[in-house]
């Protein structure tokens, strides 16, 4: 279920970033409506594989890299708000706002969830590579 979630916010960032110029003054964005019907048809398959233990470190560490990399990136970019007041119930209840980040080329870099002070203090980021999913 929270795949499908994140698909259809991931969607959405995509669609609002590949609309939204890119522009230098401080002007504010008005809420962005996004209705999103997903049908998975496509069954993934989780696959187990034996690693060691310096192979695990290997992938955390290129996985941290990655993730500070994305971090520096983003530091010189104002994140894209998205209001979850018009989006479907399940998603309204948890979270109040999604912050999203995009590169020049409208990528998706990485997505930041806020929920509601009476839900959770506890906000949920999403990092991306290539426009894949690469941390949760």
């Amino acid at each position: 279920m929270k795949k499908i979630i994140l698909s259809g916010i991931v969607l959405a960032a995509s669609l609002v970033a590949c609309n939204n110029p890119k522009t230098t003054d401080s002007t504010t964005t008005t809420d962005t409506v996004a209705t999103i019907e997903t049908t998975v048809t496509e069954v993934v398959e989780e696959v187990e594989t034996e690693m060691s233990e310096e192979a695990k470190q290997e992938l955390v560490q290129k996985i941290d890299a990655q993730k500070a990399e994305i971090e520096t990136q983003i530091k010189e970019i104002k994140p894209t708000e998205l209001k979850t007041t018009s989006l479907r119930e399940q998603i309204k209840q948890k979270w109040e706002k999604v912050h999203f980040y995009t590169n020049a080329q409208g990528q998706v870099l990485r997505i930041k969830t806020y929920p509601y002070d009476k839900v959770s203090k506890r906000t949920e980021e999403f990092y991306f590579q290539n426009g894949k999913l690469m941390l949760a």
